[in-house]
């Protein structure tokens, strides 16, 4: 069995959801896929990805989450994906809300090797069931010795530019608006 369908199982048979769709491999879309890069990380390893949950109100693959081999994307609706592996873990807990629950309306606070924090409170997610979740993906990295820590945060989008590229840029950019407003001038 592939490493791959082993999370997508875990995943499967042990995360409870709320309003949400799941994808499995081998069974994700190569649009899924394609929506995941353009909406998660343009560098994510696809062929690493597990499971996909989508947590966003029309099923748009724009929020949700992201199981892949060494770590989990996460996107909240207005929120910055946030990413961590599994190996990176310190410390889980979940909190009931002011009932008492711990189903859809608790929450799961995440504590990183680094000092980062972060708490999934998401209606879509039983909080406890996710905890046990996560508990077994970091048992299985363990004891494969696969996953190293890569990187834990929100994913950055930056890109650097070269700096010739960047004067060219600067040029058309500053020649283009020269011309607009000479235009814009004319016709005034």
């Amino acid at each position: 069995m592939d490493r791959r369908e082993e999370v997508a199982i875990i995943v499967r048979d042990n995360l409870r959801l709320g309003w949400s769709k799941q994808h499995h491999y081998p069974n994700i879309s190569n649009k899924v896929i394609a929506n995941l890069i353009k909406h998660f990380d343009p560098g994510i390893n696809t062929t690493s990805i597990a499971a996909f949950v989508d947590t966003a109100l029309t099923f748009s693959q724009k929020e949700g989450m992201v199981f892949t081999l060494q770590g989990v994307y996460y996107k909240e609706f207005l929120e910055k994906v946030f990413y961590f592996n599994y190996a990176d873990i310190v410390d889980m807990t979940v909190v009931p809300d002011e009932k008492g629950r711990t189903d859809t309306n608790g929450s799961l606070k995440i504590h990183f090797h680094d000092g980062k924090k972060m708490t999934i409170k998401n209606t879509s997610f039983h909080a406890t069931a996710l905890k046990q979740t996560l508990d077994l993906l970091i048992s299985k990295s363990a004891v494969e010795n696969q996953f190293s820590s890569k990187k834990v945060g929100t994913v950055s989008r930056d890109v650097s530019i070269p700096e010739d590229i960047k004067k060219k840029c600067h040029a058309i950019i500053h020649s283009a608006a020269a011309s607009a407003g000479a235009v814009g001038a004319g016709m005034a």
